[in-house]
């Protein structure tokens, strides 16, 4: 058996002991925003919506999706909706490629990297379902939130607890948020992180 059926054999294992429906559609772009790290798809057949999260798009190392691109994934539905279990393929509108620093740049004011604060810490932790984490700074100062899209612009999906980050940030009203990354131990680096 190749690898190929065995993930499959998986995978269906998984939904027949969760009593879950899986069905493969195709459906075009609602809309996606890899800032807040998900969107929606609409099924060709008009059926209800699917949402579609980050975490699906990563794992076919795809950055980011847009309204006139076609997927074929599996879905399944909950109480709050259908959602995608798995992308099968993505047919992009557009030939150019997509990378998410492209994306930031053309949809985000700039801010300057000079006038930033800096600091070395670690990551206290990080929820992908949530899209965000905190980091403790080495000076025991006041944690620093991190969004999904800062460590996907430094070209990560996720960061482990413990991991050691050079990390610049600005500070508002909410407190201390991290503007941009990178990871400072390379052998922590190869463990502990997934790369693009």
């Amino acid at each position: 058996m190749s690898n190929n059926e065995n993930i499959k054999q998986k995978i269906n294992e998984n939904h027949t002991n969760n009593n879950i429906k899986v069905e493969r559609i195709e459906a075009g772009v609602k809309w996606y925003n890899p800032t807040i790290g998900y969107g929606f798809l609409i099924p060709q057949d008009h059926s209800k919506d699917v949402m579609v999260h980050f975490s699906h798009l990563d794992a076919v190392s795809c950055p980011y999706i847009v309204p006139g691109d076609q997927i074929i994934c599996d879905v399944y539905s909950t109480k709050l909706g259908r959602q995608v279990s798995r992308i099968i393929d993505i047919k992009f509108e557009s030939p150019e490629p997509r990378s998410l620093s492209s994306f930031y740049s053309e949809h985000f004011a700039p801010f300057d990297p000079e006038s930033l604060e800096e600091t070395e810490g670690v990551v206290k932790w990080f929820k992908t379902d949530k899209g965000y984490g905190f980091i403790c700074p080495d000076d025991q100062t006041r944690e620093i939130f991190f969004h999904v899209s800062v460590i996907r612009a430094a070209g990560y999906s996720f960061l482990n607890p413990g991991v050691r980050v050079f990390v610049k940030f600005s500070t508002a009203e909410r407190g201390r948020e991290a503007r941009m990354l990178r990871v400072l131990d390379l052998e922590e680096k190869k463990k502990s992180v997934n790369v693009f």
